[in-house]
């Protein structure tokens, strides 16, 4: 597993394999909040399927939170409340709905107790696709992620950064969204 930092971003190179993530979204099928609905930004366009997951006592859970924490340490210095990311979502962007979700930030502003200070994103891809590229605009102008097209690799971010998934032109991609909080920004 390459690890590797580039502001504004921090990724983790190939943090599962194929067989893991085989294993990983077999148990991901098996915990889903039935109940919960996804809630996408209001001034963005989002096609993909999305399930909230129960990530509780799932060790995969456990090894991606390790490493968004130690990416924050390494890169990012945010204040973050203590183990979280037990809920996160399952997205499927797929080519028959030319699945994207355009430009967007992630966070609640409304809530006056905590933000959502990064955003990390793995992708759970078994087979390759076309399109389904992720950017981020942390300066003004589109950048390119192209480390997320790695299957099992992870992808850290603030939450405060514009950022968008391209419609997917052929095939499926798969990922897991999670969301670490902490105080609200002073």
């Amino acid at each position: 597993m390459a690890i590797s930092k580039l502001f504004p971003y921090y990724f983790y190179k190939n943090l599962f394999s194929k067989e893991e993530i085989n294993k990983f979204t077999d148990k991901i099928k098996t915990k889903v909040m039935e109940e919960a609905k996804d809630i996408p930004s209001d001034s963005a366009k989002k096609t993909a399927s999305v399930k909230a997951i129960d990530g509780r006592g799932l060790p995969e859970v456990a090894k991606i939170m390790t490493h968004i924490f130690n990416a924050n340490t390494l890169n990012f210095g945010y204040h973050l409340y203590a183990y979280q990311g037990i809920f996160f979502h399952y997205n499927i962007y797929d080519e028959a709905t030319q699945g994207e979700y355009s430009w967007h930030v992630d966070g609640d502003a409304t809530n006056l107790v905590s933000t959502s200070k990064l955003t990390s994103i793995i992708n759970l891809s078994l087979n390759p696709y076309e399109g389904g590229d992720f950017f981020i605009n942390p300066f003004g102008k589109p950048m390119p992620v192209p480390e997320l097209k790695d299957p099992g690799s992870l992808v850290i971010f603030p939450s405060y950064t514009l950022h968008q998934v391209t419609p997917v032109t052929k095939g499926s991609r798969a990922t897991g969204a999670f969301w670490t909080e902490g105080p609200r920004f002073i």
